[in-house]
C-alpha cells in the first residue's frame, strides 16, 4: 500500500483542510470521525 504524505491543519471558518498529494479537501470541523475516515479511504483508493 503506497504511503501518502498527509498534512492536516485548521483552515479559516471552522473548516479542516486535508492535503493528500495534489488533492485538497475542506470539511467542516464538526464532521463526524467516521465520515472523515470514509473520506480518507475514498481518496486513497
Amino acid at each position: 500500500m503506497p504511503q501518502h504524505r498527509q498534512r492536516h491543519k485548521a483552515a479559516p471558518g471552522g473548516m479542516i483542510e486535508i492535503v493528500i498529494g495534489e488533492a485538497v479537501v475542506r470539511i467542516h470541523a464538526e464532521v463526524d470521525a467516521a465520515l472523515l475516515k470514509l473520506v480518507l479511504q475514498s481518496l486513497r483508493s
